[in-house]
């Protein structure tokens, strides 16, 4: 029972590992195509390809945390008709946890060995991101500092409107 335990863990790892590779690939050759077309017309430059980088910031750590690549999952955050209230849930004032936790899609578990946030969204899978595991050897997880540096240079950059066009692609 522990072995297995432990073989699901290490599934689970590499499965995340992939999700991850997906992600960052398709959102890579969304985000080199709108450079190129920015690099065409000469004016504010800078800024626009800031603004994409944002952006795709933002679209990666949706898709991270849905578990879902290009939305193939089929995980939302909710129901489009709320949409306009989840784009008035102002990044700046919390963390990334606390953000997908006022999005209404995850709510935190704890245990005596782990802390984690239930999806609890519209989806077909059924998961959770562990956010501490006092099981396990590894103090901190990777895919957490790579979820918080998206939020940090994604969502907490865009502006309200920015978050909105972001939004409704992960809204049903």
């Amino acid at each position: 029972m522990f072995f297995e335990f432990l073989k699901n863990r290490e599934v689970k790892e590499q499965v995340n590992a992939a999700n991850f590779m997906l992600t960052t690939l398709k959102t890579s050759s969304e985000k080199l195509e709108e450079m190129i077309k920015v690099l065409y017309s000469p004016e504010q430059q800078e800024n626009k390809l800031d603004n994409i980088e944002h952006k795709y910031n933002a679209i990666e750590f949706f898709e991270l945390v849905l578990k879902s690549p290009s939305n193939e999952n089929k995980n939302y955050l909710a129901e489009e008709s709320k949409l306009d209230e989840l784009t008035k849930i102002d990044p700046n004032t919390c963390s990334w946890t606390d953000y997908l936790i006022k999005l209404g899609a995850f709510k935190l578990s704890k245990t005596t060995f782990s802390k984690d946030l239930d999806f609890i969204g519209i989806g077909k899978q059924d998961f959770m991101i562990v956010l501490e595991d006092l099981l396990s050897e590894e103090k901190e997880h990777n895919h957490l500092k790579i979820y918080a540096e998206k939020f940090e240079n994604g969502i907490k950059k865009l502006s309200e409107e920015e978050r909105k066009q972001i939004l409704e692609k992960f809204v049903k």
